[in-house]
């Protein structure tokens, strides 16, 4: 699975939408500035980088969408992840967290019958 189907695929568990112009965004380094894997060094801080396409946002006039922050954020944490275990634990991890977004719906679902 390529990096941006990878990171389409946690958009999509987490976040129930893909956020793909996030992922180019913090991606073009890579071939823009032909950084390769190295481009890590530039747009993938975990705070500065989810506020930025925030306010990118807010600046180009359009709705702000903090979806965008979280997938900005999730992109780097899954590539720091990759970097350490692999992509198929890195799959699996964010599956669990998946089931445990679900788990605790139910649960605030049945606490406040």
């Amino acid at each position: 699975m390529s990096r941006h189907k990878t990171h389409k695929v946690v958009d999509r568990l987490l976040l129930g939408r893909e956020y793909p112009k996030v992922h180019i965004y913090l991606d073009e380094p890579a071939w823009l500035w032909g950084l390769g894997r190295r481009h890590r060094i530039a747009r993938h801080h975990p705070v500065a980088t989810p506020v930025e396409v925030l306010l990118q946002q807010y600046l180009r006039g359009e709705q702000v969408d903090t979806g965008a922050a979280l997938s900005a954020f999730l992109h780097i944490l899954t590539d720091r992840v990759d970097s350490f275990v692999g992509l198929t634990q890195t799959m699996e991890s964010f599956e669990k967290i998946k089931q445990l977004i679900q788990l605790s719906r139910l649960l605030q679902l049945q606490s406040s019958r």
